[in-house]
């Protein structure tokens, strides 16, 4: 698959790096246009859940990206120059981007799912919410057929409002409030982008080779634990926080967001790049391919049990564990493993049914598996 790449990538090199070809090749600063908003690529939410992107939202997350650039560039961190413009959307920028395929920085927001939980403990309700963010900061161009992604930053986090008991809400939560915990999400988000002090010689690159996580399986074991709606998730959180972590130990990659992102991020990339033009008309999002090495990751077992702490104490002990392996290749090179256990505390006379679907238990896993990725 590389190889069809590579051959693919030398044809059209001399069109890919822009009309700042010589600058790179001199050893200057590349300069990257930013127009200061962010990009609704949502394409799977939870069924009945709010949806927590919104046009303020996007407003909100460019000013806060803009502010971070901003930051980055005053203390000497910034690798590129920024061009700001007031949108791609007009037909100046779109002419440029066709004929000079000019570089866009575009902060696209892939995830905004919202889990609620309601325990009844004593004759009451106590709510508890996870919400999760994930967004992919990417330098990229559109030249008229592809989208080409020269940088890639991943990024996922969740919050966890009303997590136990003692911390248990007793009224559900207003969509509000969790839009504004979503966007704080995003701004934690944000304070985490940085780019490598190498990004001139990786733009510079012919061979522009992506990495992507491209399947989370189960052992035969793990199988029964999970219905294929909760399978599908399962994946979705494990994918996520693990692509964060592993574009951050090799930030000299180029790694795409995974696929249980779905596509449509690719769909409103290209649009708003290149607005309504015919180019974009005629994007089919179909012919763009994968990444050129997959990345696998494999849950090898699950277990979750209850278990009495001593007979004097009030309280039981949920345990989970779980071991999680990578891949990396065709040829599945094993680049990490690791086992995870969480463990909570529950009052004894709570009836409690052993969770599968837990974020927080998967999150945790897939970022200590992250934190495992083995050196190159």
């Amino acid at each position: 698959m590389i190889g069809k790449n590579f051959f693919k990538i030398l044809l059209i090199v001399g069109a890919c790096i822009f009309v700042n070809t010589d600058s790179f090749a001199s050893g200057s600063e590349p300069q990257i246009m930013w127009d200061k908003q962010g990009i609704d690529g949502v394409e799977f939410r939870n069924p009945n859940q709010a949806k927590l992107v919104d046009d303020n939202t996007l407003s909100a997350v460019g000013q806060m990206l803009d502010n971070k650039l901003t930051e980055l560039k005053d203390t000497g961190k910034l690798p590129f120059q920024m061009l700001i413009i007031d949108s791609y959307q007009n037909n100046d920028w779109q002419s440029k981007m066709t004929q000079e395929e000019y570089i866009a920085i575009l902060p696209v927001i892939t995830s905004d799912l919202c889990q609620r939980r309601v325990i009844q403990y004593k004759n009451t309700n106590y709510y508890s919410y996870t919400v999760r963010a994930e967004m992919n900061v990417l330098l990229c161009t559109f030249d008229g057929s592809n989208l080409k992604i020269f940088y890639n930053l991943p990024l996922a986090n969740q919050a966890i409002l009303g997590g136990s008991l003692e911390e248990g809400l007793n009224e559900p939560l207003s969509d509000q409030v969790l839009k504004e915990q979503f966007l704080y999400n995003l701004e934690q988000l944000v304070e985490e982008v940085e780019f490598p002090q190498n990004l001139n010689k990786q733009l510079n690159n012919p061979y522009l080779v992506t990495y992507q996580i491209a399947d989370v399986e189960f052992a035969p074991s793990v199988q029964t634990f999970f219905n294929e709606d909760q399978k599908q998730m399962v994946k979705k959180i494990l994918a996520g926080s693990f692509s964060s972590q592993y574009a951050n130990k090799y930030r000299d990659r180029i790694v795409l967001p995974n696929v249980f992102s779905g596509k449509k991020w690719k769909k409103a990339a290209v649009q708003h790049i290149s607005g309504a033009s015919i180019n974009s008309a005629e994007y089919n999002i179909e012919q763009e391919e994968l990444g050129d090495i997959p990345i696998y990751i494999e849950m090898n077992s699950f277990n979750g049990e209850i278990s009495v702490i001593n007979k004097y104490s009030l309280m039981n002990e949920l345990s989970y564990s779980m071991d999680l392996s990578a891949f990396e290749g065709i040829k599945r090179k094993s680049i990490g493993e690791t086992k995870s256990v969480t463990t909570y505390r529950l009052p004894k006379d709570l009836k409690y049914e052993i969770d599968t679907s837990s974020w927080e238990i998967l999150d945790t896993a897939a970022k200590k598996l992250g934190k495992n990725i083995k050196n190159k």
